[in-house]
């Protein structure tokens, strides 16, 4: 019986101390948001920033370098409680990728910045994610080492000692020592963690004070790169409006021109495969759209349902909304925008083409005729489209080949392909300049 009774009050001790150690954290967290109400600025200018601690995950790094086009960031290099160097931390969701270690750290400081492959402060290891859009495919995350940093806004902080003593994170001008924003932390130890994002234009997420470096680290951005081109490593990504809506189109289908077209049954690689219905996912059609751009008259390519401009450095889409999501394909080709209607119960078959900032160039009524389908009983859709030559050629998925089926070498799939001369097309501005 006194077992059960020390028991119960060691349990009943336990639970005390929980619930002081929330209501601490709750109450730090409460002083945050009062106190970043009392901020006279959401915006903060700085174009470089120098962290004391690793208190920052990959994803706000990256944002910093390329949303917010800070020319580099700085970290002090802390030590981690079970052994090893770090200079940031994995995302919420990666900790089985070790992003952040630094073992390899011998300064006092690690200069992040963005660079390519062949230089020699690349880091492959921290740059996995950093060859996709909007970094060019060549992108490196670099790390130098330096002994004392040249950030001109530092990111300072107190550890707090929980559950008696609030610490803070603070914002300050290295150079006048001016303290811009200061904000309460629980944060214990002088490090953090998680991948929350910083905030996009338009973002009314709630505020969230669990993590206060974050919180002004969100308050960050580079003037002088928002006027002018950023890094060469970067590219930008740019969202046009269709200046008519895909509901107004098939509203009007019976006023459309009818375009006759046929199908024939293609063998696609595994690689083609990729290039015409996955083209925007993987890493290699990033880099081959990129080249294809660079070879390309007017340094213009495709990448999938979007448009890459080398000489503008953009990367452009056609905002279609949920209603295009659902039931229509979006394909970049010729400086442009083709947008096909998935098939539905009325059987209309529309292929709109839109230019590259949006404006509706023309609409036809598809008439595939008699189809030599690639799935049996299956109607088909335009989910794919490359341009070859003067062509330019809509996939319908269709299906993927069994193992002992009749094949030629290579091939994974099997679809059906219709190929329209560029020359039976309505007129489009600026064609043929991207493929």
């Amino acid at each position: 019986m006194r077992r059960l009774f020390a028991a119960a009050a060691v349990g009943s001790v336990l639970a005390g101390c929980a619930q002081t150690s929330n209501d601490w954290r709750r109450a730090v967290w409460q002083a945050c948001e009062a106190e970043h109400a009392q901020l006279p600025t959401r915006t903060m200018a700085a174009t470089s920033l120098v962290v004391e601690g690793a208190g920052l995950a990959e994803t706000q790094v990256f944002q910093l370098l390329s949303e917010r086009h800070l020319e580099y960031v700085e970290v002090r290099v802390a030590q981690k409680a079970e052994g090893g160097k770090r200079i940031g931390w994995p995302d919420c969701c990666r900790f089985s990728w070790p992003w952040g270690d630094a073992n390899w750290a011998t300064q006092a400081y690690v200069r992040l910045s963005l660079g390519k492959v062949s230089d020699a402060a690349c880091r492959p290891e921290l740059s996995e994610r950093w060859k996709a859009p909007p970094f060019m495919p060549d992108t490196c995350l670099l790390a130098e080492e330096v002994t004392q940093p040249s950030a001109s806004v530092r990111l300072d902080q107190k550890p707090a000692t929980s559950p008696r003593e609030w610490g803070w994170w603070r914002l300050a001008e290295v150079e006048t020592g001016r303290v811009l924003a200061q904000l309460s932390s629980d944060t214990v130890r002088g490090d953090g963690a998680g991948g929350r994002r910083l905030k996009r234009d338009g973002d009314t997420s709630p505020l969230d004070c669990r993590n206060s470096q974050y919180v002004l680290v969100d308050m960050l951005r580079n003037p002088v790169q928002e006027t002018r081109a950023g890094s060469p490593q970067l590219i930008s990504e740019v969202t046009v409006q269709p200046n008519i809506s895909l509901a107004e189109i098939q509203g009007r289908a019976n006023e459309w021109p009818k375009l006759d077209v046929s199908g024939q049954v293609a063998y696609l690689s595994e690689e083609q495969d990729w290039g015409i219905f996955g083209s925007e996912i993987r890493l290699q059609e990033w880099a081959a759209h990129v080249k294809n751009a660079k070879e390309s008259p007017g340094r213009i390519a495709r990448h999938g349902s979007r448009l890459i401009d080398l000489n503008n450095a953009t990367l452009t889409r056609l905002n279609t909304g949920t209603e295009g999501h659902l039931k229509w394909w979006t394909h970049a080709a010729f400086n442009g925008f083709f947008v096909a209607k998935r098939e539905g119960p009325d059987g209309e078959r529309l292929l709109a083409r839109f230019d590259r900032n949006g404006k509706l160039e023309w609409v036809v009524r598809i008439d595939a005729g008699s189809v030599p389908l690639s799935r049996a009983g299956r109607a088909f859709e335009f989910q794919g489209a490359i341009v070859e030559g003067e062509d330019l050629v809509l996939y319908d998925r269709g299906r993927t080949i069994q193992p002992g089926e009749t094949r030629p070498p290579n091939a994974k799939s099997v679809v059906t392909a219709f190929r329209i001369p560029v020359k039976r097309l309505p007129p489009m501005e600026g064609q043929p300049l991207a493929r």
